[in-house]
């Protein structure tokens, strides 16, 4: 996300308000709809106990893949760990230092989604939009934006559920079902993701107005403190990680 002083996400996902349109069923049972059908299995590998045992280790990595609710999975927590590793789902932005705005009354998660709002709006400097909240360090203009698309009252607990299924409409609204539908490719859908999420790097190089972001970079880089908070092991085991989801699909 974004560093002090400048917003922690990017601005609320474009076109949101149109995603109730497009999300597939297993996406609208996750943010809570009525939909009974099980997370998509066309992804599954079935694999024999003697056939695991001679697999390579990039087999077995492929194999993990294969179900797109794991690598949805396997995102959503990447996300939180890289931008909230320490206080997980309990964090804001400055938790433990003298950098961020003032704390909020309670943890996160013992707040509704108005309390969190409301200490937003009283602790963010005039401007500015710091005091993001949470494992995905949401900022008030998209958790403003939240609440409305996916029609809550403001009332509801800011808990883990809620935070997990906020982190699935951001990833849909930057192209998560195309991805895993191959209509766009994983350096596409992973640019997307970095302009989310400012502490993942793009894959592919990006333009940011008449900024050059290269391969490895924030596409926040340059604005504010922002830059990848991926070094580079992490780097690459974070491209592999969209790689061998993008081999996998369709097999």
């Amino acid at each position: 996300m974004l560093g002090y002083g400048q917003m922690r996400t990017a601005p609320f996902t474009e076109g949101l308000n149109n995603v109730a349109e497009t999300i597939p069923a297993w996406l609208s049972k996750a943010l809570g709809g009525k939909n009974d059908e099980s997370l998509p299995r066309w992804l599954t590998l079935a694999l024999e106990e003697d056939a695991v045992e001679e697999m390579t280790q990039e087999e077995e990595e492929r194999a993990i893949n294969r179900g797109s609710e794991d690598f949805t999975t396997r995102l959503m927590n990447l996300t939180r760990n890289t931008e909230a590793p320490r206080f997980g789902y309990d964090s804001w932005f400055g938790r433990g230092t003298n950098k961020g705005p003032i704390d909020p009354p309670k943890l996160p998660t013992l707040m509704s989604l108005n309390m969190v709002l409301a200490w937003q709006v009283a602790s963010n400097p005039p401007g500015e939009d710091t005091a993001a909240a949470g494992g995905y360090q949401i900022i008030h203009k998209t958790l403003k934006g939240l609440v409305s698309t996916m029609g809550l009252t403001g009332d509801e607990l800011f808990d883990q559920e809620l935070q997990d299924r906020m982190w699935l409409v951001l990833a849909e609204g930057r192209g998560l079902s195309k991805f895993l539908s191959r209509k766009i490719d994983a350096d596409t859908f992973a640019n997307q993701i970095a302009r989310e999420w400012a502490g993942f790097p793009v894959l592919k190089e990006d333009r940011r107005g008449n900024t050059i972001i290269a391969i490895g970079q924030s596409y926040h880089q340059g604005v504010g403190s922002n830059k990848s908070l991926l070094g580079p092991k992490q780097f690459e085991a974070y491209r592999e990680l969209y790689a061998l989801a993008d081999r996998s699909i369709g097999e």
